[in-house]
């Protein structure tokens, strides 16, 4: 006998049915939802996703990502409001690349305004990422110029990760015509597990 399932009518009813399925299926389903939910109402998405506590920091990262492409201002408020944490840390990379794949400048700006060190560093290695992507060049001239070794070598981390999803060779070249020391032998790890 076939059963006629009915789709949830509501954003809130089809993630809270994604929430009852298995493992596998679930993490599927829901981000989805939560995507699709995004798109239209991701104030109302984010404050569900509050529900699902820290495990599930992916599930922020869908609905920020898709808010940020959207409307990055309203996102990175949203984002402040969250604890600090890897949570947190997460959501504002994502929304640094989102944000900085359509407006590096502005997400830049955005970025180096956050109050914690922490917060800079996640949203600044999401918008370098992205940068990386659209000018290789330019974003690595950025993360260059940072004075502190510790955040160079996280931003130029994310310049060669956003390099190398655009143009691996260059990035490769780049990376073995440094001088032999630690920022060679971390990058040459990015490469490799770009």
């Amino acid at each position: 006998a076939q059963t006629n399932s009915v789709a949830p009518a509501t954003p809130e009813a089809a993630a809270e049915w994604a929430l009852s399925l298995d493992n596998n299926a679930r993490m599927q389903a829901l981000q989805g939802v939560l995507n699709g939910w995004a798109q239209t109402d991701p104030a109302a998405a984010a404050v569900w996703s509050k529900k699902l506590g820290t495990q599930d920091s992916w599930a922020t990262a869908t609905i920020v990502s898709t808010w940020g492409h959207k409307d990055p201002k309203a996102a990175a408020d949203w984002v402040k409001t969250l604890p600090e944490g890897e949570k947190r840390a997460q959501a504002l990379e994502v929304l640094g690349l989102a944000w900085g794949s359509k407006r590096s400048e502005e997400a830049l700006g955005w970025a180096n305004q956050l109050q914690t060190e922490p917060d800079r560093q996640s949203a600044l290695g999401g918008v370098l990422n992205s940068w990386a992507m659209q000018n290789s060049d330019a974003a690595l001239r950025y993360a260059e110029k940072q004075g502190d070794p510790k955040l160079q070598e996280h931003l130029l981390g994310k310049v060669i990760q956003g390099w190398c999803f655009q143009d691996r060779a260059g990035a490769e070249k780049w990376v073995k015509e440094l001088p032999e020391g630690s920022l060679k032998n971390t990058l040459q790890k990015v490469i490799s597990s770009a």
